[in-house]
């Protein structure tokens, strides 16, 4: 192809020219590489780490005011209004309708209450879940996060926090009294501790099985919620809204709902983010479009003699085009390869000191071929211009000016 040979003649004579500007283009998708896997990945650690190990929906009974109702309902806490709920009664079958639900990850039925953790006379607030173990852990982890004793609330077996644990001296296998607001109160031995990684949740939670919490609580045939996690977090409004629809009497809250301003503080990353790389993607495309067009002038007495010789103009111009996407192509891969370079560097300085990096940083191949794609399209725009300019000398002027 004559007009490939052209322009690759044209960059080699100027190499100087073609070195910087492909230099100006490695970095500019270098950073888009770095800055946006960073980003990407920032902003997933910090999703996993607030909600990853936690329900992404809740269900819980009506909220009611009719005393017909109060043997049939549980308080729980709005900000500091107590807002009572009817319990749910009918939640098998619920449960049955949630698990063929393809979107939602996993379901799990509670009976959740306040209550205190007695041990030698010293009392410490806690929140007592009654949970299927088996369908707790699919949402909080528990087994993989058992810092002591044994993955198990069967009987009067109960799991408490390492902090809780820590605060009364308690090992696996010893005995802890709960007792209710009420007044009532039974022991329980602590078959296991786990560790949720937030000092408030270890010393504040015990998990029991829902059957012994629906016994405690006076609540048989009754929970009073269900927690979902569901694949798609993002999309936990709209599987809300759903659920909402088939279940009227229902009360459901999602995350996004209960999180707007993490939800606020994420968008505005992105969009810093996005006027970031938007800014690197204008200057990468105006330093080609200024070489090129430098490049039309050096080599104006060149297109004369070409168009003399018979070289139609979009010949002339086709040159520059490819100038610009072979510009675009080479410095993309470039940057690709300095991008991960600038990755694999940030990952082993976060993880020089604790040998664990900050957070993990992924790489992305489809991320990184759409930047590819737009620096390739980028370099091709930018060669527009030069490429109008050079199609439109006058040849015979041109060699006559020298």
């Amino acid at each position: 192809m004559l007009e490939l040979k052209i322009g690759m003649r044209f960059l080699k004579e100027g190499r100087m020219q073609t070195l910087l500007i492909l230099l100006g283009i490695s970095a500019g998708v270098a950073v888009q590489v770095f800055l946006g896997s960073l980003i990407t990945s920032l902003q997933e650690d910090l999703i996993n780490r607030t909600i990853g190990t936690s329900p992404h929906i809740t269900i819980a009974g009506a909220k009611h005011n009719q005393s017909s109702l109060r043997n049939e309902s549980s308080v729980a806490t709005s900000g500091n209004i107590p807002v009572e709920r009817e319990r749910l009664r009918n939640y098998q079958q619920i449960t049955e309708l949630l698990d063929k639900n393809e979107s939602i990850t996993a379901v799990s039925p509670v009976v959740s209450g306040s209550g205190f953790a007695m041990k030698s006379g010293d009392s410490t607030p806690v929140t007592i879940k009654g949970v299927s173990i088996e369908r707790a852990d699919r949402i909080y982890d528990i087994s993989e996060r058992l810092a002591g004793g044994r993955f198990d609330v069967s009987g009067s077996s109960v799991l408490i926090g390492t902090a809780l644990a820590k605060k009364y001296g308690i090992e696996p296998g010893a005995s802890i009294m709960l007792r209710l607001p009420s007044g009532v109160s039974s022991d329980f031995t602590v078959s296991g501790i786990f560790d949720l990684e937030s000092e408030a949740v270890n010393e504040g939670l015990v998990f029991m099985d829902i059957k012994r919490a629906q016994s405690l609580f006076g609540s048989l045939n009754y929970v009073t919620q269900i927690e979902l996690q569901v694949e798609d977090v993002f999309a936990a409004d709209s599987i809300d809204k759903n659920i909402a629809v088939s279940l009227p009497d229902a009360g459901v809250n999602n995350w996004k709902d209960e999180n707007a301003s993490l939800l606020t503080a994420l968008r505005s990353q992105s969009s810093s983010s996005y006027t970031i790389q938007a800014f690197v993607i204008a200057a990468v495309a105006l330093g080609i479009s200024s070489v090129l067009a430098v490049s039309v002038v050096q080599k104006s007495k060149e297109i004369g003699i070409l168009k003399a010789m018979g070289m139609r103009p979009r010949s002339i111009a086709r040159v520059f085009l490819l100038q610009g996407a072979i510009l675009g192509t080479a410095g993309s891969a470039i940057g690709i390869v300095l991008g991960i370079i600038l990755i694999e560097g940030f990952i082993l300085g976060t993880s020089l000191q604790s040998g664990q990096p900050t957070f993990d940083i992924r790489i992305r191949p489809l991320a990184i071929i759409g930047i590819a794609a737009i620096a390739l399209i980028t370099g091709t725009l930018s060669a527009l211009i030069p490429a109008r300019r050079s199609a439109g000398l006058d040849p015979i002027e041109v060699i006559r000016n020298g």
